[in-house]
């Protein structure tokens, strides 16, 4: 069993939170069952097309077409090997992807990457960070975060 399926089996999920199942306005062309057999990531962010972050706007109000969405998967890995739980995350979400693309403008997998014993990798965690948008200091503050929070 590998570290993230120990920590999903783990996960006690807020009281607002009903279940882990995609919304339906996301693939609104994928029935219940669908749904719930999709793979759901850590986090998806979806912004209008040409926006960083910043204002809060309802995205459902926005047509798919006009959605850059970004999937984001946080997991753990053996602390010489990144390799195999990168290629695990591009290999667990590919049918998400595909199923958003056919409707977004553009859909991106971030894949952040923490060593077992809190190792920080500049091109699996601090890069992807960035590519969310994530100023350098905010970087920096949440990859040693991540690093005190495996470490406990």
């Amino acid at each position: 069993m590998d570290y993230s399926m120990q920590a999903q089996q783990s996960l006690v999920l807020p009281a607002h939170v009903v279940n882990r199942t995609l919304p339906q306005w996301l693939l609104p062309n994928l029935s219940a069952d669908e749904l719930r057999s999709c793979s759901r990531p850590d986090a998806i962010c979806i912004l209008p097309v040409g926006t960083k972050n910043g204002h809060q706007i309802d995205i459902q109000a926005i047509y798919p077409s006009r959605w850059d969405v970004h999937l984001i998967e946080v997991k753990c890995c053996g602390d010489t090997r990144p390799e195999q739980q990168l290629a695990r995350a591009t290999e667990q979400h590919i049918g998400l992807k595909h199923a958003l693309a056919q409707q977004c403008h553009k859909v991106s997998l971030h894949t952040i990457l923490i060593g077992v014993m809190g190792t920080i990798y500049k091109c699996h965690t601090e890069v992807p960070l960035s590519k969310l948008g994530l100023d350098r200091c905010r970087v920096r503050k949440l990859t040693l975060d991540l690093n005190t929070h495996s470490n406990q």
